[in-house]
C-alpha cells in the first residue's frame, strides 16, 4: 500500500491554518501520515495577556505554579466565544511511544460548530529537567476533523478517535502513533463520529455514530489487526436506534461498559463472547428531571467497578454566564439555540458528580469533600486522583484529590485558574491541568492554557 504523507504549516502571526491533506472518499486501511516529530520541532507557545495561576491549598508554601502555554492560540486565536471554546483542552494522556520518551498528548476543537482540523500536541521535557524552559510543546500530526476529546494508550500505540471527520462520511477514522509515526485507519464503515477505543482480550473495540443510508445508530466496532480492518459487531436495529451513538468505555468486571447517548435511560455491556447486552439504569439517578441528553464523559475501571463523570462541557460551572446572549453563530443556529434553552432549565438539577456502578448494576454517588465540580479522573496505581472545579468571587478554583477507597480523600493541590481546569496528567513529578471554555457563552482568552505545578523547593524534583 502506498504511504502518502500529509503535512501542516501554521501562520500564527494571522491566525491561519494551512493544511494540504489528500482528500479520499474511499477507505485506506493504513495510511502513513508523518514520521515521528523531531524534537527539534517545538513552539514557545503565547500566554493569555494578564493570565495568572496561584497555588491556594495545603502545600501552597511549598508548590508553586506557572502558566506553560496555550498553543492552540495559534490555531483559534480570536477572544470569541466560539475559539475559546475550540481551544479547550478537553483530554491530556500521558504515553510513551516508541523512542520519543513519555509526554503529555492533548488537543481540542469543537464538533459542534466544526471548527476543526485540530492540532496535536505533545508536551516533554528535553533533559536535564531543570530550569522552566527545559519545557517543550511539539506540534504533532493534524487530524482532518473537528475535534479531539480523547486519546487512548494500548499496548505502546497512541489511539486518537476522529469524532467528526471532514472527509466522507462513507468511513469513520481513527488515528495512531506507534515508533513509525503516525497512521491514519479510515475503514470503519459508516462511522461517522467515533467516540472511544480500548483493548479488549487482545483486540481493539471502537465505540462510534454511525450514519447509514441516513439513518443514525450506535455502532461497536472490533479489530484484531490493530485497526487495519474492523468488524461490526451485532446488535439489534431498535435497540441501537434507541442507544443513538455509543460513548465512554471502561474495564467492567470480565466485559465492558459501553455508555450511550442517553445515559439516564442505561448502558450497554459486552461480555467475554463479544455479547452486546443493554441495562436499564439510570447512570445519574440525582439529576431529577434534567431534560439533557446526558451521556459519560469519564470512565475508569477501579475493583472490578466503574468509577464515571457526566458529560456536561456545553453547560457553565459559573452562575453568571447563564444570563450572557449566546455567541451570533450560536444563536442562529436552531439546535444550539434548543440546546441552551434546555441547559438553562436543567441547570439546577445537574450535577458534575463522580458516580461508581457496581457489577450488580447498583449505582452510587462517591462524595467529594467541598462537593467540586469533578471534571477529571485516573487511577494510578490503584489509587484514584480527581479534579474537581468550583467558581469562587470571579475564579475558578481547582482541587486534585486522591483515595484509595473513595471515602477518605486526601487533597494534592489546590489552585487558583482563570479558567476551568478540565484535564489533568502527570509528568515526570509533577501535575499538568488544561484550561478549557466555562459554556457557550464565555469567551475567555485563557481557555486553552496548559498550567504546570512544581515545587519550588530546592532538589525536591
Amino acid at each position: 500500500m502506498r504511504a502518502i504523507p500529509i503535512f501542516a504549516a501554521v501562520a500564527s502571526m494571522i491566525g491561519v491554518w494551512i493544511i494540504a491533506f489528500q482528500l479520499s472518499k474511499d477507505p485506506a486501511d493504513r495510511l502513513l501520515l508523518a514520521a515521528a516529530t523531531s524534537d527539534a520541532q517545538h513552539t514557545d507557545s503565547p500566554k493569555a495577556v494578564g493570565s495568572t495561576c496561584r497555588l491556594i491549598g495545603q502545600h501552597a508554601q511549598t508548590y508553586d505554579c506557572e502558566i506553560v502555554g496555550n498553543p492552540n492560540a495559534d490555531r483559534w486565536p480570536e477572544p470569541t466565544a466560539e475559539h475559546a471554546y475550540a481551544r479547550s483542552i478537553w483530554d491530556m494522556e500521558t504515553a510513551t511511544i516508541g523512542g520519543k520518551g513519555e509526554r503529555i498528548y492533548f488537543g481540542g476543537g469543537d464538533w459542534g460548530l466544526n471548527q476543526g482540523p485540530v492540532p496535536i500536541w505533545s508536551l516533554y521535557w528535553q533533559k536535564p529537567k531543570e530550569e522552566n524552559a527545559n519545557i517543550r510543546i511539539a506540534q504533532e500530526q493534524p487530524v482532518y476533523g473537528e475535534a479531539i476529546e480523547f486519546f487512548r494508550e494500548i499496548d505502546g500505540r497512541l489511539y486518537v478517535p476522529d469524532i467528526d471527520p471532514k472527509d466522507s462520511w462513507a468511513y469513520g477514522n481513527i488515528y495512531a502513533l506507534d515508533n513509525d509515526g503516525w497512521f491514519k485507519y479510515r475503514n470503519l464503515e459508516y462511522a461517522v463520529h467515533v467516540f472511544d477505543v480500548i483493548g479488549f482480550q487482545g483486540a481493539i473495540v471502537a465505540s462510534a455514530g454511525v450514519v447509514e443510508n441516513g439513518d443514525g445508530f450506535a455502532g461497536l466496532y472490533r479489530s484484531t489487526d490493530n485497526g487495519v480492518s474492523w468488524t461490526r459487531l451485532p446488535v439489534s436495529q431498535g435497540e441501537s436506534r434507541e442507544a443513538y451513538r455509543y460513548w465512554r468505555m471502561a474495564e467492567f468486571g470480565e466485559g465492558l461498559f459501553v455508555a450511550q447517548s442517553s445515559a439516564r435511560n442505561g448502558y450497554w455491556t459486552l461480555d467475554k463472547n463479544l455479547h452486546l447486552q443493554f441495562q436499564d439504569t439510570d447512570l445519574f439517578p440525582d439529576m431529577g428531571d434534567a431534560d439533557l441528553r446526558l451521556t459519560v464523559s469519564r470512565a475508569v475501571p477501579f475493583g472490578g467497578d466503574v468509577l464515571y463523570t457526566p458529560k456536561l462541557d456545553r453547560m457553565p460551572i459559573n452562575p453568571q454566564l447563564r444570563d450572557f446572549p449566546l455567541a451570533p453563530i450560536y444563536q442562529s443556529n436552531v439546535h444550539f439555540k434548543n440546546w441552551w434553552d434546555k441547559i438553562i432549565a436543567a441547570w439546577s438539577f445537574t450535577h458534575g458528580n463522580l458516580y461508581r456502578l457496581t457489577q450488580n448494576g447498583n449505582v452510587d454517588i462517591v462524595e467529594i469533600p467541598g462537593r467540586p465540580h469533578i471534571n477529571d479522573v485516573m487511577i494510578r496505581e490503584g489509587v484514584v486522583f480527581v479534579l474537581g472545579t468550583s467558581f469562587n468571587e470571579g475564579s475558578y478554583s481547582a482541587v486534585i484529590l486522591s483515595s484509595s477507597d473513595l471515602e477518605n480523600w486526601n487533597e494534592v493541590h489546590k489552585i487558583e485558574t482563570q479558567a476551568i481546569a478540565y484535564s489533568f496528567e502527570y509528568l515526570d513529578g509533577e501535575w499538568f491541568l488544561g484550561l478549557a471554555a466555562d459554556g457557550m457563552t464565555d469567551n475567555n482568552i485563557s481557555s486553552g492554557e496548559i498550567i504546570r505545578i512544581y515545587s519550588n523547593v530546592s532538589g525536591a524534583n
